[in-house]
């Protein structure tokens, strides 16, 4: 190994020989192709019928909605034990199944609505 190269398949063109990927020199599985964790994707889906940030602000209000009414409804058997837990499922339901936006308004109303109806 030539001195001052720790790891010598890196600089030619990835790890260990192989091609680079998108974002430099690091590869990416299965063939350098990303893959969705989910196929959902609802606004694209509803995109003929309603304008895309309208879905996705809807599918945030709609999944946190369902969570927060759940959370409200156990609340008397968990009492306070970890308020927010449903809160955080909801905001990842969301942001898979919406995106980006719906996972944000999901966290904003989700934590507002949580704290309100917990909050003593």
């Amino acid at each position: 190994m030539p001195a001052g190269r720790l790891y010598p398949d890196v600089d030619q063109g990835g790890f260990y020989g192989s091609r680079p990927g998108p974002c430099g020199s690091f590869p990416l599985g299965n063939g350098g192709k990303l893959r969705r964790l989910v196929t959902i994707d609802l606004p694209r889906r509803l995109s003929r019928r309603l304008p895309k940030p309208v879905t996705e602000f809807a599918v945030g209000i709609g999944i946190t909605a369902v969570f927060v009414a759940l959370r409200i409804a156990i609340g008397p058997l968990v009492g306070e034990v970890a308020p927010f837990a449903l809160a955080i499922i909801a905001v990842l339901l969301a942001a898979l199944v919406g995106g980006w936006r719906a996972g944000l308004v999901s966290m904003a109303l989700g934590t507002a609505l949580v704290s309100a109806t917990t909050a003593r």
